[in-house]
C-alpha cells in the first residue's frame, strides 16, 4: 500500500534523480524511458538519461578489451607452426683388436630399426689407421634403410649391409665396389643420419646396431 518500487511498467514511472520511481507513477520531471516490458514480468528497468563521462569511459573499456593486447587495425597473425623433427646425424668409431700378423676386415653393419613411411636411416662408412687418415674423404653409403626391421618372434633378427666382403670374385661390400677400392684399416668410422618423415612429424628410431669384423692374415 503506497509503497515505492525501483522498476517500471511504463515510461511515466521513470524519473530523474530528483524522484524515486513509484508503482503509481510520478509524472513531474519525467524524462526516462521504460525498457521493453513483458506482461507478467515485474519490474522492468528504467533507462535513465545520458551516461556520465566516467561511465562512458568504463563502457568503452569493456567493448575495446582487444586494445589492451594489440592494435585492432592490424592484419591477424598467421597461426604459429609447431616445429617438427630435423634430420639428426651422429658418428660412431670402432677400433679392431687383431693380433700380430693379422689385419681387420670390416664385414657388415647389422641393425634393428623402426622406420615410419617416408623416413629413413642412412649409414655411411670410412676406414683408416687413425682419424687423420680416414678414407675416403667423403664417407661411402653402406645402406639407406627405409623400412622397419622384421625382428622375428624372438626379437633377435637384424637387417644387415655389407661393408667389406673381401676380395672375392664378386665383391659386394661398399668398400669393394668403391672406385678406388677402400681397404679395411684398424679404425672404422660410421656416420649415421636419421631423417624424419616428409611432414617432419615422426622420426625413425635405431633400436640396436652392431659391427662385425674378421681378423685375416696380413699380406
Amino acid at each position: 500500500m503506497g509503497g515505492k518500487c525501483g522498476g517500471c511498467t511504463n515510461s511515466a514511472q521513470c524519473n530523474d534523480n530528483a524522484y524515486s520511481a513509484s508503482c503509481g507513477g510520478i509524472p513531474s520531471a519525467n524524462y526516462g524511458k521504460c525498457s521493453v516490458y513483458t506482461s507478467g514480468v515485474f519490474p522492468a528497468a528504467c533507462r535513465q538519461g545520458q551516461l556520465s563521462p566516467q561511465e562512458k569511459a568504463l563502457e568503452f573499456m569493456f567493448f575495446d578489451l582487444t586494445a589492451c593486447v594489440s592494435p585492432d587495425d592490424l592484419t591477424p597473425a598467421v597461426p604459429a607452426v609447431v616445429p617438427g623433427y630435423n634430420p639428426a646425424t651422429f658418428v660412431q668409431d670402432y677400433t679392431a683388436n687383431c693380433g700380430d700378423g693379422t689385419k681387420p676386415v670390416w664385414r657388415e653393419f647389422d641393425w634393428q630399426a623402426s622406420i615410419p613411411n617416408t623416413a629413413s636411416v642412412t649409414v655411411m662408412a670410412q676406414s683408416g689407421d687413425t682419424v687423420a687418415t680416414l678414407a675416403p674423404a667423403m664417407p661411402l653409403t653402406v645402406v639407406n634403410a627405409t623400412t622397419s626391421t622384421n625382428v622375428g618372434p624372438t626379437g633377435t633378427s637384424f637387417d644387415y649391409a655389407l661393408i667389406d666382403a673381401g676380395q672375392g670374385t664378386t665383391p659386394s661390400g661398399a668398400f669393394n665396389t668403391a672406385s678406388p677400392i677402400v681397404p679395411s684399416r684398424n679404425l672404422l668410422r660410421l656416420t649415421i643420419t636419421l631423417t624424419p618423415t616428409s611432414d617432419n612429424l615422426t622420426a625413425p628410431t635405431l633400436l640396436q646396431w652392431k659391427v662385425q669384423y674378421d681378423c685375416r692374415p696380413a699380406e
